[in-house]
């Protein structure tokens, strides 16, 4: 290694490149955070889940929707993990399960999964792999052979609030596999904004993260990152909590 090599090696420790570089992966969920927060403060939550699998998969929802305190609106597209979906939620009350997927218009979308009959993984694994974009399983490595294509019910976002009568959100929780800033966008067209959205990043290009940052700015959001999601929180709410007794 050369001299300047190992110079700018010592310089970068000093600076806050490096300290974020060294810094572990976090531990601490902030959704799984701000959701005890509500508990504590008993207050009426409303939840809207899309893309909810079958519910109990690395779900950070799981525990607090089974409290049965919370109402939630869990919204899930495939067939299998819809079904499943059901039986995990069947005696909890205040939930209401809905096989879509959310789109830009009502009518039906092509959905696309992996095989109940592929080697690929564990199904209760595989099951998380399912997406509007057939590429985006195949980035995951998952054999075109295993992929199957299932065409399923499509809702918009304000049909779906309408329809439910949904006047206000307190949490929208979105993991769609590559499709989240689209739902991300919807959300923020709505006549009444959520108060918090926590959205999977993980799959966003750095284009797509910086374009949907301005959006969230532009619409009165703050917000904070994971290695996987980004939450978003409204700066009313945040006055809220601040000015609450």
């Amino acid at each position: 290694m050369n001299i300047a090599k190992i110079a700018i090696q010592k310089l970068l420790g000093f600076t806050p490149y490096e300290i974020r570089k060294r810094l572990p992966n976090a531990t601490l969920d902030a959704v799984r955070l701000l959701l005890a927060y509500y508990l504590a403060r008993d207050n009426s939550v409303t939840i809207v889940q899309i893309g909810a699998c079958d519910g109990s998969v690395c779900d950070p929802l799981y525990s607090f929707i089974r409290h049965g305190k919370m109402r939630a609106l869990l919204v899930e597209p495939m067939p299998r993990t819809y079904s499943k979906l059901q039986k995990t939620y069947s005696e909890i009350p205040n939930v209401t399960v809905i096989q879509a997927a959310i789109s830009r218009n009502d009518g039906t979308a092509t959905m696309y999964g992996v095989k109940q009959t592929s080697r690929w993984l564990p199904p209760e694994e595989s099951m998380l792999y399912a997406s509007l974009h057939k590429k985006h399983l195949q980035v995951h490595g998952v054999p075109l052979d295993d992929i199957e294509e299932i065409v399923v019910p499509s809702l918009s976002l304000q049909t779906l609030f309408s329809k439910h009568q949904l006047a206000g959100v307190d949490l929208l929780q979105v993991d769609t596999e590559g499709y989240d800033a689209e739902i991300v966008k919807m959300a923020l067209d709505l006549p009444v904004l959520p108060n918090c959205i926590n959205f999977e990043k993980k799959h966003l290009s750095a284009h797509a993260m910086r374009e949907l940052s301005e959006l969230l700015k532009q619409k009165g959001y703050l917000f904070i990152h994971d290695e996987m999601n980004t939450l978003a929180v409204h700066q009313t709410l945040e006055k809220e909590w601040l000015t609450s007794r």
